[in-house]
């Protein structure tokens, strides 16, 4: 039955897709929507400004990771007003697959086109990789750019704008890279994490995620499996668990009590309201957590 329903679905979104771009040629400006946070969050930088561009996400700002996203009727009626769907790619959007293979009629603009993508501990988003690569600078400059360029083709009016804005990011982006390793130069160590995700962050500065205790968020560990985790952090020392603010953190708790490690939270972007600064802001708010849990 969840097999008919989600072939039922793609049918209909497939359907509301064919006539993508008329809502918004009517009305003259151009509409961009986006997949989720993170995407939203890049997009909204790049087009400050621009003259009649709207943007919309399409997840709530509540839903977080995409891992079982299901589309709903306004979502499809968002994809059926948008100019251009712009997405993480990775497997992200794997729910989405069907639906933008069936509809010749939707732009979408893939954003981690180019960026090697490490392998995925669960393969929970669809796929063998671990597609959540804006935790890196290095990558979220790499999506800035592969935005701008999707952006300034299909909407070549506010070209200079998308231009300017992903210059001047970029200038940031490599400000808060420099201010990262600055601050974590001396840093070293091996953490447990509540998610893989994570790791992009981390990795970039030789902070090595040891454990991940929920390879597929929502589903927690058997007790073979958080047994054997205790055993690990008991055996490394590990000192430091970092959670996420967007799942409960009660495995992590268990953990906590039997091994005098302390949780820290570090934030995704995945949820909360975002604005064009969110990245740069959320960003240089998880180095003042790392800095607190490894000095």
């Amino acid at each position: 039955m969840k097999k008919l329903l989600s072939i039922i679905l793609a049918a209909l979104c497939a359907a509301v897709l064919a006539s993508c771009g008329e809502s918004t040629e009517e009305s003259g400006g151009y509409s961009i929507l986006t997949s989720f946070n993170p995407i939203y969050a890049l997009t909204l930088r790049i087009t400050d400004g621009a003259e009649n561009v709207s943007v919309q996400n399409m997840a709530a700002p509540s839903t977080g990771c995409l891992h079982d996203y299901q589309l709903t009727t306004s979502d499809m009626m968002k994809l059926s007003e948008a100019d251009i769907f712009i997405i993480n790619g990775g497997g992200m959007e794997s729910f989405m697959e069907k639906a933008m293979a069936a509809s010749s009629g939707l732009n979408v603009l893939n954003s981690s086109d180019g960026i090697e993508m490490l392998p995925s501990s669960g393969g929970h988003d669809g796929g063998e990789y671990n597609s959540h690569v804006w935790l890196s600078i290095d990558n979220a400059k790499k999506q800035a750019e592969n935005i701008r360029d999707g952006l300034t083709e299909a909407n070549p009016e506010n070209s200079a704008v998308y231009e300017q804005n992903t210059a001047d990011f970029l200038n940031e982006l490599t400000q808060l890279d420099n201010e990262y390793r600055s601050a974590l130069g001396g840093v070293s160590g091996k953490v447990i994490s509540f998610h893989e995700g994570i790791i992009y962050l981390l990795g970039d500065y030789g902070i090595e995620v040891e454990e991940i205790i929920e390879t597929e968020p929502g589903v927690s560990p058997d007790p073979a499996t958080l047994a054997n985790i205790i055993e690990d952090v008991k055996t490394s020392g590990i000192q430091v668990i970092f959670t996420e603010p967007q799942y409960p953190d009660s495995t992590a708790q268990v953990i906590s009590r039997e091994t005098g490690a302390e949780i820290y939270t570090l934030d995704p972007l995945v949820t909360g309201d975002m604005s064009r600064d969110s990245y740069v802001t959320i960003m240089r708010e998880n180095l003042d957590v790392i800095l607190s849990a490894l000095k």
